[in-house]
């Protein structure tokens, strides 16, 4: 059952952490370490609606702000990344939790500086516990994929909200499903 979308922006050409002042990323594997870091003013070389910095944070433009608030999507910080506040870093609130074995989620070795891993990947994301399909909203998985800065949180949307970037024609969005995992019933009734 697809219970959710991956949402990968395409590429803006541009570095989130690349005016970051020191002690923003560990200086042993460049992992962010201040989760409340977010750029002055962003220098977004391609214009989309929805997107991704070279290091892998979601950007969003403002006709794509309005219009997650015109379909109700709540739980969202879009938090301003250029001066004239045209494009948004996106960062959601609630999470989902992700199913680490049934995704093939394999981590890197652990930095000697910051103690986090320097890396985790998937295969597919499977989602833990998910009984229905998500229908409405934006989620980040409750675990980091990346490697060094590019390491972050994964954004997901539900059902309904895919449909909803489709219907607006925001641009620059790919959408993956994401599998609910199959778990076996707690009892078999024997007939």
């Amino acid at each position: 059952m697809i219970a959710a979308y991956l949402l990968i922006g395409a590429d803006c050409g541009a570095r989130f952490f690349n005016d970051a002042p020191p002690g923003v990323l560990c200086n042993g594997c460049r992992v962010c370490l201040q989760d409340d870091y977010v750029p002055r003013n962003l220098a977004i070389m391609k214009k989309y609606d929805i997107s991704c910095t070279y290091d892998n944070r979601t950007i969003v433009s403002r006709r794509a702000v309005h219009a997650f608030n015109e379909y109700g999507i709540s739980d969202i910080a879009f938090i301003p990344v250029t001066n004239r506040e045209e494009y948004y870093f996106l960062k959601p609130s609630r999470q989902l939790v992700i199913d680490e074995f049934a995704s093939g989620v394999k981590h890197g070795e652990q930095c000697q500086s910051c103690g986090l891993r320097v890396g985790s990947i998937f295969d597919s994301l499977v989602l833990r516990d998910a009984l229905f399909p998500i229908t409405d909203g934006i989620f980040r998985s409750d675990c980091m994929f990346g490697h060094n800065e590019g390491k972050t949180f994964a954004v997901l949307v539900g059902t309904h909200t895919r449909s909803a970037i489709i219907k607006e024609g925001l641009t620059g969005a790919t959408l993956f499903p994401v599998m609910a995992q199959q778990s076996k019933p707690a009892f078999r009734h024997n007939a």
